[in-house]
């Protein structure tokens, strides 16, 4: 559920390696195969089929001592 809220909100802005990462995988490819095992759909695929409903519109990404910090701001 964690990976598939952080896909939802982020959208096409996070990498699979960054949410396997945030997930607390060290392997992404293992990540993946996890994902689709729980969702039936890949990493990739979950955020292609939900890009046209994320309801967030990206404003910044930075990167602060190897900390990525990235800000939204929910649509009207």
């Amino acid at each position: 559920d964690h990976a598939k809220k952080l896909f939802d909100i982020y959208g096409e802005i996070i990498t699979v390696s960054e949410a396997a990462n945030t997930c607390g995988f060290d392997d992404p490819i293992y990540f993946s195969r996890r994902f689709k095992e729980f969702t039936g759909v890949s990493p990739d695929n979950y955020k292609k089929k939900n890009k046209s409903d994320n309801r967030n519109i990206f404003i910044e990404k930075k990167r602060q001592k190897n900390i990525e910090y990235v800000t939204y701001k929910n649509k009207q």
